[in-house]
C-alpha cells in the first residue's frame, strides 16, 4: 500500500519550531529558502510494511521523517540502513539533480533561474531512478519535498545556502559508500554460495 497524503492544518513550520535541531538540513538554510521549502512540503503517512517508493521508480522528491522508521533496501531487499526521526532520505537522487544545476551555473550556459526551472517538476517520465527502495518499518509520518522546489528555494541565494548543500552532499556520499559495501558483501555471499554448490 502506498503512503497516504494527510491533510494538515499547518505546514512543516510547526514541526520544525518544536525541535529545529532535529532537522539540520533546514537549520542551516537561509530564512527565505527555509520558508519557501516549508510552504511546498506535503505530509504523508504510511503503515508498517507500506512501500514509500520502490526501486528504480523515477525520483522527484526527498523525504524528511517526523516520526517513525524507514528501511532503505538494496536490490535484493536487504536492509541497507534504517532512518528515523529527523533524518532525510532520497537525497542521493536530489544531489544528482543539484549537481546538474550547479554545472549549468559554472559553465554559464544558463542563468540560475533558468537552470533551476529545468530540474524535473511533475513529469513522471523524467528524472533520476531510485537506487534504493524505501519501506516503512513502523507507522511513519513523513514530509515530502519535490526536488524542483528544493532547487528553486536554494537557488535564489546559493551563497547563503552552501552549508545545506554540503550537508546533503556529505549524507549522499556516506550512503553511496554504504550501498557499495552492501553490494560487495552480497556479491561475496553469492560467490561463496556458488563455490559451496560446486563442491
Amino acid at each position: 500500500m502506498a503512503p497516504a497524503h494527510t491533510p494538515v492544518d499547518n505546514s512543516f513550520l510547526k514541526t520544525y519550531i518544536q525541535d529545529s535541531q532535529l532537522y539540520p538540513l533546514f537549520d542551516i538554510m537561509s530564512d527565505q529558502a527555509r520558508m519557501r521549502c516549508f510552504t511546498k512540503m506535503q505530509c504523508l503517512t504510511a503503515e508498517a510494511g507500506d512501500m514509500v517508493e520502490d526501486l528504480h521508480t523515477i525520483s522527484h522528491s526527498i523525504y524528511i521523517i517526523e516520526r517513525g522508521t524507514v528501511h532503505l533496501l538494496t536490490d535484493e531487499g536487504a536492509v541497507m540502513l534504517s532512518v528515523t526521526n529527523g533524518d532525510v532520505f532520497g537525497e542521493m537522487e536530489l544531489v544528482t539533480e543539484v549537481r546538474k544545476v550547479l554545472s549549468e551555473f559554472a559553465s554559464a550556459t544558463m542563468s540560475p533561474l533558468n537552470a533551476i526551472s529545468a530540474t524535473p517538476g511533475n513529469d513522471v517520465n523524467s528524472g533520476p531512478e531510485r537506487q534504493t527502495a524505501f519501506l516503512a518499518a513502523t507507522a511513519v509520518r513523513i514530509w515530502q519535498l519535490k526536488i524542483h522546489d528544493f532547487c528553486a528555494a536554494v537557488g535564489e541565494d546559493l551563497m547563503r545556502n552552501q552549508e545545506s548543500l554540503r550537508y546533503l552532499f556529505k549524507t549522499a556520499e556516506e550512503r553511496r559508500k554504504l550501498m557499495t559495501r552492501c553490494l560487495s558483501v552480497s556479491l561475496c555471499v553469492c560467490v561463496d554460495g556458488a563455490g559451496e554448490t560446486n563442491r
